[in-house]
This record gives structure tokens, C-alpha cells and sequence, in this order.
């Protein structure tokens, strides 16, 4: 398991570029879940009022050779288990930066909001309506293909 910076070098050894920033693996990530929360947006429970509940959701992507994500599972609960010691780091700092997500920004004014630190959490989209769901307007061709394995 390695970290997102960890990554990161890789990608930039491997492809002799920064593939994570420059090459827009960042982005197309963050494009993928914006769109995979768009799909299921009439999914969520809109009995509990507005901006007063949230849920954290593990995104399981795998990165092919042409450094393309796909979306293998979501996950509502993921766990928080220490089982490395990335894991162990990176859930600590989750657990930390939610906290200061859910009290400190939530509670602030919105003359506030942009100085208050979220540690690692980042805003990537916000929108006040319900998306049409059309399957051609998240512009995805879905599509299962297969390459014949050696045995």
C-alpha cells in the first residue's frame, strides 16, 4: 500500500512525468467520484434536513497502464482499520480532518469557511440542484471489455 505522494513518485519514474498533477490523474479521480455521487444522488436519504447529516464513502479505483481510473466498488463504511502502517496514518488523519470538517468549517460563517483549515479535505464540487441523471451527459461509454488471460 502506498500513499497518494508515494504514488505520485512512481507515476513520475515510470511515465517520466508528473502524472498525478500535470497528467490530470488527480482530477479525472476527483471527476469520477463527483460523477459516481451525481448517478446516485436520488439514492441518498432526503428525510434528514439539509447540510445537517453527512456519511463517509470509500472509493475502491483501480489506475490501468494508460494512468485511466475506473471505479471498482464504493463503499458506505469503509473501514478504519490500523492494518498497515499507512492505513494506520491515513485513518488517524481522517478521523482528525473530519472532525474539523463537521464542527469547525460547518459551524463557521461563510465569510469564515475559507480560512478554516479541514486538514486534508478538500471541497471538489457543491451544487444547489438535482442533476437529470442521462447516462450520456456523464459522458462515460459503458462498456465491458475483456483480454484473454495466460494461464
Amino acid at each position: 500500500m502506498w500513499t497518494s505522494e508515494m504514488y505520485s513518485e512512481y507515476l513520475k519514474q515510470t511515465y517520466g512525468k508528473d502524472m498525478w498533477e500535470e497528467g490530470g490523474l488527480r482530477k479525472n479521480i476527483q471527476q469520477l467520484v463527483i460523477n459516481t455521487l451525481l448517478g446516485v444522488q436520488d439514492m441518498f436519504d432526503e428525510s434528514k434536513p439539509k447540510g445537517k447529516h453527512c456519511e463517509l464513502y470509500g472509493f475502491d479505483i483501480f489506475i490501468d497502464e494508460e494512468v485511466k481510473p475506473w471505479l471498482i466498488e464504493v463503499n458506505s463504511s469503509p473501514t478504519m482499520e490500523y492494518s498497515t502502517g499507512i492505513t494506520e496514518k491515513l485513518c488517524h488523519q481522517v478521523m482528525e480532518d473530519t472532525i474539523k470538517v463537521i464542527v469547525d468549517y460547518s459551524f463557521a460563517s461563510t465569510k469564515k469557511k475559507p480560512s478554516i483549515n479541514t486538514g486534508d479535505w478538500e471541497l471538489i464540487f457543491t451544487s444547489n440542484s438535482v442533476v437529470e441523471k442521462q447516462l450520456s451527459s456523464f459522458g462515460e461509454n459503458f462498456v465491458c471489455e475483456g483480454k484473454k488471460m495466460k494461464i
